[in-house]
């Protein structure tokens, strides 16, 4: 009698939820041939001129020299600022999960705090980089003391 209640809840369970198993084995195949397509392009001797040469690295980042510079900080400041916008968004939703225990705010709240806090990251690498007129990347300047020269 429950035998078939039991398989149009199993099908329904299936077809609601591969449509999302697909899109995530999209994105995985997305992020991977984007990872594979940066790797190609830097190249060592590429990442060498990078560091010597800072000009550079302001045609990369589409800044036309260095009297944009300041212009570019501007920017920069004001993504920082929009960054910090999901941090604070994940961490109310974080401190309510705190509070109820529902995992549900969990699973909302952390991927706010992820973005925003990497945004954040990269933003402000950008802007210590520009400062400095140096390039470093961006894992050499998060954790120097791993990527000692």
């Amino acid at each position: 009698m429950f035998k078939k209640t039991r398989a149009r809840i199993r099908t329904g369970i299936h077809n609601a939820f591969h449509p999302s198993l697909e899109h995530l084995s999209g994105l995985n195949d997305d992020l991977r041939y984007r990872l594979s397509w940066l790797k190609a392009r830097r190249s060592p001797e590429l990442q060498r001129e990078l560091e010597e040469d800072f000009s550079r690295v302001l045609a990369a980042w589409g800044i036309a020299g260095e009297r944009e510079i300041p212009t570019a900080m501007r920017m920069l400041r004001l993504r920082t600022t929009i960054f910090c916008i999901p941090v604070v968004l994940g961490g109310l939703i974080l401190s309510r999960w705190s509070q109820s225990g529902d995992t549900l705010f969990l699973f909302a709240g952390l991927p706010f705090l992820v973005v925003g806090l990497l945004g954040c990251l990269t933003t402000v690498w950008r802007m210590s980089v520009l400062v400095d007129r140096h390039f470093v990347p961006f894992s050499r300047w998060l954790c120097p003391f791993l990527f000692k020269k």
